[in-house]
């Protein structure tokens, strides 16, 4: 994203007519009963889908109901295999829904709409476009009517909703018409959405919502599946080149905790769903762990990006001259029921364990990343410092 686009205020997601002229519906109070106990997912091909999919065929016997394009199907199994993901009793417990989030009503037949109605009383939308370049005008029209209609169809049916969010949403509170990576368009979305959730929940719809930072792998395999979170880790890779690191720190969440935070949360008796959680792993990932010890600040890392040979225009939309403001406005407190935060404390040679596996995992994929790398100055793949 160049600083020209940034210069162009974004809409103040504020004044989004969801949030003025939208009528909350009338929500169908919550009941869980053995004949209506399924669960119906979107973004069942994605890192998170996939692994709440294998989640809940390998520790419940609950019927699952997936939203996948008709031309992704074959997508589901495909990333489970990437992920050596088991997925037990697929072919006899899910159920396939053809659906497409550009499509009215999603593409899904009246039909279907009503088999999900009564086989149905959990909801995770974890379909997203998360890229930082979109703008939220085009974001927009996809993926804030598909998500008014998830949350219409969860209040009408007494459906209980959930949903994924992310931290970059609270960098937004304080630069609300202001273009960049650290304020996208994805960003915005989350915003406006959990706007909108805030009142569907005060209208009476059960659902949670959980925030969280960067997704790796799980700590079960010891990182023999990392996540590879694409910007967290072309940073890392653009502070290795430069020599030195820009302020802040990442907090990490490991793919196989969330998952499992996501759905004991869900599981618990209506009363006790907590509407929102933050969810982190303890040790942040600093860096020291990806072997750039130095921090300098923005006007510092300017000049050594500039002399590592990174364009001015790129590395000052990357690195804004607040970025150390806006790093910290998402390392949210760790929020959530004790019995789930439990889940997080891990060890320091755990916290390590996953932190190293998916370094060096990215650390491969670092120099295929060609067009944020100064022409010239890359090394060989696979040639990058390891953490320690």
């Amino acid at each position: 994203m160049t600083l020209l686009m940034q210069a162009i205020p974004a809409i103040d997601p504020e004044t989004d007519p969801y949030l003025h002229e939208y009528q909350i519906p009338v929500c169908v109070p919550y009941e869980h009963s053995a004949a209506k106990g399924g669960v119906f997912i979107t973004g069942a091909t994605g890192l998170v889908g996939v692994h709440l999919l294998d989640h809940l065929l390998t520790t419940t016997d609950k019927k699952i109901y997936v939203m996948v394009r008709a031309k992704s199907k074959g997508k589901i199994n495909k990333e489970a295999a990437k992920y050596k993901l088991a997925l037990p009793g697929f072919e006899e417990r899910v159920t396939i829904v053809d659906g497409d989030f550009k499509k009215r009503a999603l593409g899904i037949s009246q039909e279907m709409w009503d088999k999900l109605a009564r086989s149905v009383d959990q909801c995770f939308h974890l379909a997203a476009n998360s890229s930082f370049t979109a703008t939220y005008e085009v974001l927009r029209g996809d993926w804030m009517p598909s998500f008014v209609l998830l949350c219409e169809f969860c209040a009408a049916n007494g459906v209980a909703f959930h949903m994924i969010g992310s931290v970059g949403r609270f960098a937004i509170d304080a630069n609300r018409t202001r273009r960049g990576i650290w304020t996208s368009g994805y960003m915005r979305q989350k915003w406006v959405q959990h706007a909108l959730f805030e009142r569907f929940r005060a209208g009476g719809l059960t659902c949670s919502w959980v925030d969280c930072s960067y997704i790796l792998g799980t700590v079960k395999s010891g990182g023999v599946n990392p996540g590879f979170h694409d910007s967290m880790w072309k940073a890392a890779a653009i502070q290795q080149a430069v020599g030195v690191a820009f302020p802040g720190d990442a907090t990490l969440v490991p793919v196989d905790l969330l998952v499992t935070a996501v759905w004991n949360n869900a599981d618990r008796e209506k009363e006790k769903i907590a509407p929102y959680m933050s969810l982190r792993l303890k040790k942040m990932l600093t860096n020291v762990d990806v072997g750039v010890p130095k921090r300098v600040g923005p006007q510092e890392f300017w000049a050594a990006a500039t002399e590592a040979g990174f364009q001015g225009v790129f590395i000052k939309a990357f690195v804004p001259t607040d970025i150390g403001t806006l790093v910290k406005s998402m390392h949210r407190p760790f929020e959530a029921p004790p019995e789930i935060a439990a889940l997080f404390d891990l060890t320091h040679e755990e916290e390590m364990k996953v932190i190293k596996a998916n370094y060096d995992f990215a650390a491969k994929e670092f120099y295929k990343l060609d067009a944020f790398m100064p022409r010239g100055k890359g090394k060989g793949k696979g040639e990058g410092k390891k953490s320690s």
